[in-house]
């Protein structure tokens, strides 16, 4: 397979990662055999900006005959297959930029990775010819996103305003719709190499991306590390054995969580010390089909010597590039808004909130139900005891292990008595969350004031 890229500007947005484990070329004729996984990992897909449109056969390959989820995001980890189950793993395609080969990863027992200089040329079996591809797409341009001519807070940590003329972003749209032209045909071919060596219906495919794309939005020109919407929501397509067909599911995933669903996927038991909990697979996996409610997405710039030197040329501090950001999705109202109706984009009743800390001090909200593009920064209009719980749950989730990660409430209150916000809300618990108190739950929240400090 060959991750062939078009020229010049176009070769950035989507390199193909494939990741096949443990081909079981046995399975049409066991059914008890451990079932297989590959992993199709892209760059800087977005999910918003309507990638998946370019995909057609992707989209019918993976969503018609498996499930989509439409509420995935990511953050920092890195995807990667457990070896303790009996797998064989196998990396093909583009690891990391400027990777050169010279200490491998630990983890893999076959790993053909691309290497700088030379890492935009991998010849295996499936080929895509990007010739072809040149053509596609005359006029298009990107979508009108009511974000695209609104800029960011004058407070928000950013590079200074950008001339971000149309024709850029029409170049970069393009570029990138025809490159997804030909990951669809790859997509294509590794299913039909998948169907004729028998083991397709043993195999369970996950399609995702590392993270998002902007182009324009904001008025940030194009690029990605942004804690918004376009920057941090990806698709996730999953198609294998008892895996539902046709399916769109609005539960909040995380990247985190792809590990331990393809361990208990395989047969295993997802580690105490794992912070991702498993995809919520019907007669698969043990996690409730109840929605996650809280996860984190976080950026560290400093001390990278890029980043340092690309805020000092327009005089910003490097450190206000950072930020955590609270992503919480929930049936509780939390801003009297009233419940959203059946074609809500997270489904019925259910409301999702960005709570967004920037180490300036900067200190967005958003309602992502009513307010999908983050137009307008609720925080002044939010009551301070909400606020308090959303700092809280940040804190824990900022240094949280294993299954703290997913239920944060059971660290602030051990007896149980809280699974949620809504728990959480309850007038009793006010003097705890405001810092009222001195208990040791108070000790390991981690004020706000403490935010920029270094974590041990």
């Amino acid at each position: 397979m060959e991750t062939v890229l078009l020229p010049g500007w176009a070769r950035a947005p989507l390199l193909l990662l494939v990741l096949l484990h443990h081909l079981h070329t046995s399975a049409a004729s066991n059914d008890n055999a451990k079932p297989n996984f590959l992993v199709i990992l892209t760059d800087d897909q977005d999910q918003l900006l309507n990638s998946m449109d370019f995909m057609p056969e992707t989209r019918r390959l993976l969503g018609d005959a498996g499930t989509k989820f439409n509420n995935f995001v990511v953050c920092t980890s890195v995807c990667c297959p457990s070896r303790e189950l009996g797998y064989s793993t196998y990396h093909v395609g583009k690891f990391l930029n400027k990777f050169r080969g010279n200490n491998c990863p630990r983890g893999w027992d076959v790993f053909d990775a691309l290497v700088d200089p030379a890492s935009n040329f991998f010849d295996v079996k499936h080929s895509v010819d990007s010739d072809r591809h040149l053509d596609l797409y005359q006029g298009l341009d990107p979508p009108s996103s009511p974000n695209k001519d609104i800029p960011l807070s004058p407070e928000t940590p950013k590079e200074l305003p950008k001339n971000y003329a149309l024709w850029k972003a029409r170049k970069a749209y393009r570029a990138r719709a025809q490159c997804l032209a030909g990951i669809d045909e790859l997509v294509v071919g590794l299913i039909g190499e998948l169907r004729d060596q028998g083991v397709l219906n043993n195999t369970y495919i996950i399609f995702t991306s590392d993270n998002g794309y902007h182009i324009g939005n904001h008025m940030l020109g194009q690029g990605k590390s942004m804690p918004y919407e376009e920057d941090v929501r990806v698709p996730l397509y999953i198609r294998g054995p008892g895996i539902p067909e046709g399916q769109v599911s609005h539960y909040q995933a995380h990247m985190m969580d792809l590990p331990a669903t393809m361990v208990e996927l395989a047969g295993g038991i997802v580690p105490v010390e794992v912070d991702g909990i498993s995809l919520p697979l019907p007669g698969l996996t043990t996690t409730a089909t109840t929605l996650r409610e809280s996860v984190l997405s976080e950026l560290w710039r400093f001390p990278n010597p890029y980043a340092t030197a690309k805020y000092a040329r327009i005089g910003m501090p490097t450190e206000l590039g950072n930020y955590r950001s609270l992503r919480v999705c929930t049936t509780y109202d939390a801003l009297d808004r009233g419940l959203p109706g059946t074609d809500a984009p997270f489904g019925a009743g259910m409301h999702c909130y960005k709570y967004l800390l920037w180490c300036n001090s900067f200190i967005e909200l958003f309602d992502l139900t009513e307010d999908p593009y983050e137009i307008v920064n609720l925080v002044a209009q939010a009551p301070q005891r909400l606020l308090d719980r959303f700092n809280a749950v940040i804190s824990v989730l900022a240094l949280c292990r294993g299954s703290t990660c997913a239920e944060p409430y059971k660290l602030m209150h051990p007896a149980g008595t809280v699974g949620g916000l809504e728990d959480a809300m309850s007038a009793e618990h006010d003097e705890l969350y405001a810092g009222g108190s001195e208990n040791e739950v108070d000790i390991l929240f981690l004020r706000v004031e403490h935010f920029t400090k270094e974590l041990s």
